[in-house]
């Protein structure tokens, strides 16, 4: 479910629960986009059809965060006495 809101003079479409922000253009390619939160408050660019900008912008790669490490097993060690 979504909801179209007017930002800007453009209408977008909103996945329900995103919080829309401010349109802006992309810093790499020009597009104009909306930065919207999500639910649990992350920043999401949007095209204007909801999707995400990332599934689109020639330079999406510059903009993602590297994956973190996986945390190291819990090793524990036990005394066989």
């Amino acid at each position: 479910m979504s909801s179209l809101v007017q930002v800007a003079g453009v209408w977008w479409n909103v996945p329900e629960g995103y919080r829309p922000q401010q349109a802006r253009p992309c810093k790499s390619c020009g597009q104009v986009i909306l930065m919207a939160q999500t639910p649990k408050d992350k920043w999401a660019p949007l095209n204007p059809d909801g999707t995400s900008h990332f599934s689109n912008c020639p330079q999406a790669a510059q903009f993602r965060r590297p994956k973190p490490s996986p945390a190291p097993e819990a090793t524990a060690s036990r005394d066989s006495d």
